[in-house]
C-alpha cells in the first residue's frame, strides 16, 4: 500500500519499489550512502520505481557499484512518481 501524501512529505526521503509511490519504502532522515540497493536496503535491484525528495536533500542515483558510470541527479523538494532512469540503479548517496 502507498504512504499518504502527508507522511511522503515529512521531511525523509521516501524510496518506492513501485510507481506512484507504492509498495514498501526505503525511508532516509538523514544524510547517508546506500551502497547497494538490494533486498537488504528493502528494495531490489532495479525496481526503484518512484521517489519523493524533501527540501534540503539531494539524491544521486548511480548504474555502477562504488558510486561510479552514469548517474542522476534529483534535488528536493520533488516528487517522482515514475523514475525513467531505474533499470540498473545499483548505488544511491543521499545527501
Amino acid at each position: 500500500m502507498g504512504q499518504s501524501s502527508s507522511k511522503i512529505d515529512d521531511g525523509k526521503v521516501y524510496f518506492f519499489p513501485d510507481p506512484n509511490f507504492q509498495g514498501n519504502p526505503l525511508v532516509v532522515d538523514r544524510p547517508m550512502t546506500i551502497p547497494e540497493v538490494n533486498g537488504n536496503s528493502g528494495i531490489e535491484a532495479n525496481q526503484l520505481s518512484s521517489l519523493s525528495i524533501p527540501s534540503g536533500f539531494e539524491v544521486f542515483l548511480f548504474r555502477q557499484p562504488r558510486f561510479m558510470g552514469e548517474h542522476r541527479h534529483f534535488r528536493g523538494p520533488t516528487r517522482i512518481p515514475k523514475l525513467e532512469c531505474n533499470r540498473g540503479t545499483k548505488h544511491c548517496w543521499c545527501k
